[in-house]
């Protein structure tokens, strides 16, 4: 491998490594969120964060 190709699989595992903290963010703020909320608010909020996963994963679909 050369140098380029070594620094290109660093900033894929960068990358990757990235994503991974946003999404526990992500997870940490959606259960302190859900926390605050009344239950008719969180039954809202779960259906609407359902909403956003299926539409993702329709799109990671295709």
């Amino acid at each position: 491998m050369n140098k380029d190709n070594l620094e290109g699989a660093a900033t894929e595992q960068e990358q990757a490594e990235n994503v991974a903290s946003e999404s526990e963010l992500a997870a940490e703020a959606a259960a302190a969120v859900m926390k605050s909320l009344s239950p008719g608010s969180r039954m809202y909020y779960q259906g609407f964060v359902q909403g956003l996963q299926a539409a993702e994963e329709a799109k990671k679909a295709g």
